[in-house]
């Protein structure tokens, strides 16, 4: 056996001197395969980490929502239910949606109607077996006892970003002409070429408001949507605001959307454009999104 080398190491006095094992030629060097186990541990232990804060965070919100479900309003404030779907793909995302919409409303909601996965203790409707569409949605909305008869939609992935009144809802906002290229833009333009009525597209990102009797007459007028795909905000406000000047949108200008289409948008750019909007649509919801919404929710 070769014997282990020993190396002296003065010390700060210059006097004394220190002896200390040297290497060992004969030891056993680090395994490379070991160090990228290591390293794919520490990775997926970071992500066990990601998936409980993500948990936490939702378990949290649900706690918050069961006590703003069942807090009362007073008896006279104005009567608005919220109907949003959920698809189930990104359940936190609408929980803050919901929260988004909790913390700047300067107006009563009464209450909300999740269409799809349950999200803390709002009313629920399951929608199995249906294709998820707004007419889908708004089909099993309409036999609700709870729903008023004006009420609030709100896609996925929408958020309300800054204080809105009611009147910033309502309000008729268009997104140019019916393009005509997927096939709920062709059926809804020839249904309403039937009609003899404009082709305006409606149809943006942002929570709409909503008659009950007045979908429950679109339905009636026009039967081929519960077949067909069609765009139903466009319908819906092509058939019932004839002649009304609608306020145009443009992003860059207008005061109402701020839509975010990257996958990873930078929080800095969010932050610069956020001020001056009412609502943000984000089209992929990534942990990082969340997170952001988060402290802006808190």
């Amino acid at each position: 056996m070769t014997a282990k080398k020993e190396i002296k190491v003065s010390g700060s006095d210059n006097t004394s001197e220190q002896i200390v094992p040297g290497p060992d030629n004969n030891s056993e060097q680090t395994n490379p395969l070991e160090l990228e186990n290591k390293d794919l541990k520490f990775k997926n232990e970071s992500l066990l980490t990601e998936n409980e804060q993500l948990k936490n965070a939702n378990e949290e919100l649900s706690l918050k929502f069961n006590v703003l479900a069942n807090t009362p309003l007073p008896d006279n404030s104005r009567k608005i239910v919220v109907v949003i779907g959920n698809s189930g793909k990104n359940q936190n995302g609408v929980a803050l949606a919901i929260q988004s919409l909790i913390e700047n409303a300067r107006f009563n909601i009464n209450d909300f109607i999740v269409v799809g996965t349950p999200v803390g203790g709002f009313k629920n409707i399951d929608t199995e077996g249906d294709s998820g569409s707004l007419v889908d949605i708004l089909k099993a909305t309409m036999l609700q006892d709870a729903l008023t008869d004006e009420f609030i939609y709100i896609p996925e992935n929408v958020f309300v970003i800054s204080p809105v009144i009611l009147a910033d809802i309502q309000i008729l906002k268009k997104n140019g002409q019916i393009k005509e290229v997927t096939v709920a833009e062709k059926n809804t333009a020839a249904l309403l070429r039937s009609k003899k009525l404009a082709l305006a597209n409606y149809s943006a990102p942002m929570p709409v408001c909503l008659e009950k009797e007045k979908v429950v007459e679109l339905f009636e007028a026009f039967p081929e949507i519960h077949e067909q795909e069609v765009d139903f905000i466009s319908l819906y406000y092509n058939y019932f605001s004839k002649g009304v000047i609608a306020l145009s949108l443009d992003w860059k200008t207008d005061k109402f959307l701020l839509p975010v289409v990257s996958e990873n948008p930078k929080k800095e750019d969010l932050a610069k454009y956020k001020p001056g909007k009412k609502f943000m649509y984000v089209a992929n919801l990534s942990y990082t999104i969340v997170e952001m919404l988060e402290s802006w929710f808190e």
